[in-house]
């Protein structure tokens, strides 16, 4: 697996590349991965290349696609910590509530988890379903609970 990273942000490129290397890790993700990281949202064309002059304002955002391209946006001017309260963007899901995210990298831990999971979840479609069957959810609820779960390693770990 190789992680391309398009860092259109003023993030360290080490730093981002660390996490991403990490989650995909995690994941055993073996297919190539191009991880864009944004701090304003953009569209990307069908081979994921950013489009010029397509910018966008968004607090924060991400995006999967089956071709291996990953992207994450977080807005250089959200405030921490924010409380993000998922059952107010997608209702009667079985398990989406509130996520306080304290800084601007675990907001990118739990974005950047969260997207590869879906990455995850299109290389190993039987154990998926398998999963969200065990869960009684749907694929993005899977990833938002894989993505705390992410969040609250980090935690611990630096705890």
């Amino acid at each position: 697996m190789r992680i391309k990273l398009n860092n259109f942000s003023n993030w360290q490129d080490d730093r981002v590349r660390q996490l991403v290397a990490s989650i995909a890790k995690d994941l055993r993700l073996k297919g190539d991965i191009r991880f864009i990281f944004q701090t304003t949202w953009t569209e990307i064309d069908d081979d994921g290349n950013v489009k010029p002059d397509s910018e966008a304002e968004v607090g924060f955002d991400g995006d999967a696609y089956d071709n291996g391209v990953v992207r994450v946006c977080i807005d250089k001017s959200m405030q921490f910590p924010f409380t993000y309260d998922i059952n107010e963007e997608l209702d009667d899901f079985y398990l989406r509530h509130i996520v306080q995210l304290k800084n601007a990298h675990e907001m990118l831990l739990y974005m950047a988890a969260h997207e590869l999971r879906h990455l995850y979840q299109w290389e190993n479609p039987l154990k998926a379903r398998q999963i969200r069957r065990l869960l009684r959810c749907d694929d993005e609820t899977d990833a938002d609970i894989y993505a705390i779960m992410t969040l609250s390693r980090y935690r611990n770990s630096n705890a």
